[in-house]
């Protein structure tokens, strides 16, 4: 898995936001949608992803809305980001590749 997961951060920062990934969610997590939080995390945080409604989706496994909770985290500065779109597009893609 270690090696799975350098591919998306590398180095110390893997065990920082794989620990907070398994300590803020109870349930095992597929590949993709493993990969997809740990992307979301590292970008913003694992304190906002603590406290978000994406975790707590995730957590009552509740898969079919986590896209939408994905695409509500496009915002910064007051305003919608294209580059956030896109990547929240892509986390919300590899979330649902099963």
């Amino acid at each position: 898995m270690a090696g799975h997961l350098s591919f998306w951060i590398g180095g110390f920062l893997v065990s920082l936001f794989f620990l907070a990934i398994l300590g803020l969610s109870i349930n095992k997590r597929l590949f993709g949608q493993f990969d997809a939080l740990v992307s979301f995390t590292f970008n913003l945080g694992s304190g906002a992803f603590q406290r978000s409604t994406l975790r707590r989706k995730v957590n009552r496994q509740a898969h079919a809305e986590v896209p939408a909770q994905l695409m509500r985290w496009v915002w910064a500065g007051g305003r919608m980001l294209e580059g956030l779109k896109k990547r929240r597009s892509n986390e919300a893609k590899v979330y649902c590749l099963i």
